[in-house]
């Protein structure tokens, strides 16, 4: 198998069915090995769109969505779909295709330092060095993009990586655990609300990427508390709800 058919199959492992994109020169390989797999490419107009579309699969079902584009320009372009996402925390891994590695050196027609450009707007930007490294440091974007806090991870794809032939396999998918508050730190938190004279909660956007909207609203019923909000965390308690203080912050 070529280094773009590993990286499909570690996809599809993933749970990934559609990846959103652009095909280029450099991300070929890549473009083939999807044509005989399950996953859905979805082409867009713009880079930023895919990276915005991707994002927001991440957004609303908490599995990281990927996104595509070719090296340099198309890079770039994608730039302000991945800030966005990791801004919103929202898992994604995006992708991008790029010269032979032995070329990676300024000046070069359309090369750019991929890596060190993603790297202040994603949790982590990595570049792929071997067909054999494809299983691990997929596995491992995908890993980090979900974990707490969720946020984008960038995988940089070397054209001669995509084509180099190997055996390598898929990795198991560890299932992240959500973490939950032991019995002490309850009865502290009933102590100390059955102390306060005025208490407030703030909600964030975990209670959002947790789905525990319901669980927030009949808590602060239950110990009447005005419940205001951040902007990630909107809507976590109704707005037209009795004890809504809307949302504060920038």
């Amino acid at each position: 198998m070529k280094g773009s058919d590993i990286l499909v199959k570690c996809l599809e492992r993933e749970g990934v069915d559609r990846v959103f994109g652009i095909p280029g020169e450099e991300n070929l390989d890549l473009m083939d090995s999807l044509i005989d797999s399950s996953i859905e490419f979805v082409l867009t107009r713009h880079e930023s769109s895919a990276a915005f579309m991707a994002g927001m699969v991440g957004r609303l079902t908490q599995r990281p969505g990927a996104c595509l584009t070719t090296l340099g320009p198309g890079a770039s372009n994608m730039v302000i779909g991945v800030a966005e996402a990791y801004l919103g925390y929202y898992p994604l891994v995006a992708m991008s295709g790029q010269v032979r590695q032995e070329c990676q050196r300024a000046p070069r027609k359309q090369y750019i330092d991929q890596v060190s450009m993603f790297r202040p707007i994603t949790k982590a930007s990595m570049s792929v060095t071997s067909a054999a490294s494809v299983p691990e440091m997929t596995r491992r974007a995908f890993d980090l993009a979900s974990e707490e806090r969720p946020g984008p991870v960038f995988l940089e794809l070397p054209e001669e990586v995509m084509k180099q032939r190997g055996d390598a396999v898929p990795l198991a998918v560890r299932r992240l655990e959500t973490a939950a508050p032991d019995r002490a730190g309850l009865e502290e938190l009933r102590g100390l609300l059955a102390s306060s004279q005025r208490p407030i909660v703030l909600a964030g956007h975990g209670v959002v990427r947790a789905r525990a909207s319901e669980e927030l609203r009949r808590f602060a019923e239950r110990w009447n508390v005005p419940t205001a909000m951040t902007w990630l965390g909107a809507g976590s308690v109704p707005f037209d709800h009795a004890l809504s203080l809307g949302t504060v912050g920038l």
